[in-house]
């Protein structure tokens, strides 16, 4: 076991870590290699690596497989986050990303997350951030998962670290306050076993039949209600990101009532309104974006002009799935 704390004293604390983790790998593979008779000889396949870790380390896994890419020393296959930070996604020059079509990328975070919440304050930046910004920018092949009712600290043990998480002063001593809805240490094991052994089998040993747990076509073992995305095939056909001026495929029109903007802003506007996305909601991609309450009154439509040239089509008979990633603000 390897301390990595002293990433927060340095104020280091995604960079370091990865090369932490990147350098442990270096180092096993070379002593592996000195020894004929080591008993990981045969164990280990560092050209089939999966990377997990939570919270800093389910961030730094990302910017380790980065570093990686660079100067060689393994071949990231998957990398799973476990309610991830997003430290580096405050400029643009920092924020990482799984993009290299070889590599899959997994996002679980929870709804009751009391450490890594992506809390927001009018006028600052998200120091922070939030999974979901590195899920927004991640191009590769992709799913994510969020459980309502899971916390930060109950994906690891021991669970005495819910003080460090939900508590409340009463008569100025800190007392638990869990929320009544929170999903029971039995549970965030469950989840986790489930979906980090699932996408591990489904990208380092092929089994394509694990793809069923992603798009949600079958339940979940752990008994807790979940909301996932999906992004992954063999074969795909981006129409539009909303990302640029253009459409990534056809010609877009936007109805009255919409506009292409980003979707929140990383660093808050000052004096935000209390309802604001910007305030709430944790991402870091563009968007088409509809005033709802105009579209009420008449309908606005977004509309794409998929023909190659004047009357030729494209075929799209080859595609099983439509996609389309929709939110709305609430309450």
């Amino acid at each position: 076991s390897i301390s990595s704390n002293i990433a927060n004293a340095t104020g280091s604390l995604i960079d370091m870590r990865a090369r932490i983790v990147n350098e442990a790998i270096k180092e096993l593979k070379a002593e592996i290699a000195a020894d004929p008779s080591h008993f990981l000889k045969d164990a280990i396949d560092f050209d089939n690596v999966g990377l997990m870790g939570h919270s800093r380390g389910g961030e730094a896994v990302v910017r380790a497989h980065e570093l990686n890419l660079a100067s060689p020393e393994y071949k990231a296959k998957a990398v799973l986050s476990l309610a991830p930070t997003d430290f580096t996604g405050n400029t643009s020059a920092s924020r990482v990303s799984v993009d290299n079509l070889d590599t899959s990328y997994l996002m679980i975070w929870g709804g009751l997350d009391g450490d890594v919440s992506g809390l927001r304050v009018a006028g600052d930046r998200a120091f922070t951030g939030a999974g979901t910004r590195i899920y927004d920018r991640t191009k590769t092949h992709k799913a994510l998962v969020f459980a309502p009712a899971c916390t930060h600290n109950r994906f690891n043990k021991p669970v005495w670290r819910d003080q460090t998480e939900w508590q409340k002063k009463v008569g100025g001593a800190p007392v638990l306050n869990l929320p009544a809805n929170v999903a029971s240490e039995a549970r965030h094991e469950a989840l986790i076993k489930e979906f980090a052994s699932a996408f591990f089998d489904l990208t380092l040993n092929g089994n394509a039949a694990q793809q069923l747990l992603f798009r949600g076509e079958v339940a979940t073992t752990s008994g807790l209600d979940l909301m996932q995305q999906w992004d992954f095939g063999s074969g795909k056909l981006l129409v539009d990101d909303f990302e640029n001026a253009t459409a990534n495929f056809g010609t877009r029109t936007l109805g009255t009532d919409m506009s292409i903007e980003d979707f929140t802003a990383i660093k808050v506007p000052a004096g935000a309104a209390a309802g604001s996305r910007d305030l709430h909601v944790n991402h870091n991609t563009k968007a088409c974006i509809l005033d709802v309450a105009a579209a009420a009154l008449a309908p606005s439509t977004l509309s794409y002009d998929l023909t190659t040239a004047p009357g030729v089509g494209v075929d799209i008979s080859a595609y099983q799935y439509l996609t389309i990633r929709l939110a709305q603000l609430r309450d």
